[in-house]
């Protein structure tokens, strides 16, 4: 999922996905507004819906004839080869259950053991960001029902849990990461329409088709705030999830006052670039 503000981002992230997911069965679609993409194997979703990130959303999965698909953002970008097997044993998963959503990363960690199941586990009702925008395998109508246009990713990462939370089951998530894009330092590459500083050195370096000149890079005191917020996330994992979402409550209402804004961001998914 990508818009057109942010294509100069689909050469570096194609490039990646063809060279770390050489055997990759799937058929690939770009959902955009009104540009294209030169990338033969790309099949391209078009919609008018602007900055109405919901509606953008609905207008690409209607064009979709599959029951299942993969969701990604642009600014995800792959950095070691995909497991395959992995990916399928995701999908076939999903189909057995009858799964509306199976991320594909562990951020966060499923909240309950599986049975006879190594990869994947439940999330549980209430947890955090058991509804995510993280790269997943959806349902494909079940997603559509869980949109509403006029929504932005913020939005429906809120919202739309809450909805989700009257499902009592059919959200799980892996253990360990199955599309490894989760670098040392970040996972996306761009915060806030800006190239992160260790991302920009990181791939600066792979020769992928990256027009640095297309955005600027982010500012120290916004990449200061963003890689504390990265480092206090982690250091919770060491809690329950409760425990953690109760300590992240208390620790954002302090900070609250001085912070506004950024700081409802604080250990969240990277805003999606429209």
């Amino acid at each position: 999922m990508s818009c057109d503000a942010y294509a100069d981002l689909w050469k570096p992230f194609f490039t990646l996905l063809h060279r770390h997911w050489l055997d990759c069965p799937f058929p690939v679609y770009l959902g955009t507004g009104q540009l294209t993409c030169d990338d033969p194997s790309v099949t391209v979703l078009h919609s008018d819906g602007g900055r109405d990130w919901s509606r953008c959303a609905l207008d690409y999965l209607g064009q979709i004839s599959q029951a299942h698909v993969l969701v990604m953002l642009d600014d995800f970008f792959l950095r070691n080869p995909v497991c395959t097997s992995d990916v399928l044993h995701c999908l076939d998963f999903s189909k057995q259950h009858a799964a509306i959503q199976v991320r594909l990363i562990a951020r966060p960690q499923p909240t309950d053991h599986l049975s006879d199941e190594k990869l994947i586990g439940e999330s549980k009702a209430g947890s955090p960001y058991r509804l995510s925008t993280q790269a997943a395998i959806w349902n494909r109508e079940a997603l559509c029902a869980l949109l509403r246009t006029g929504e932005s990713i913020w939005d429906f990462e809120h919202a739309g849990n809450a909805r989700a939370g009257s499902i009592p089951t059919g959200f799980f998530s892996v253990r360990q990461a199955v599309l490894p894009y989760e670098g040392r330092f970040a996972h996306h590459v761009v915060e806030k329409g800006k190239w992160l500083p260790s991302e920009k050195w990181i791939f600066r370096r792979q020769s992928i088709g990256c027009d640095f000149s297309r955005r600027e890079t982010l500012s120290f005191q916004p990449t200061l705030f963003y890689y504390s917020a990265q480092i206090f996330d982690r250091s919770l994992n060491i809690f329950p999830w409760r425990t953690k979402a109760r300590i992240k409550r208390i620790f954002k209402s302090m900070l609250r006052p001085f912070f506004h804004r950024s700081i409802e961001r604080l250990g969240q998914a990277p805003k999606h670039p429209s």
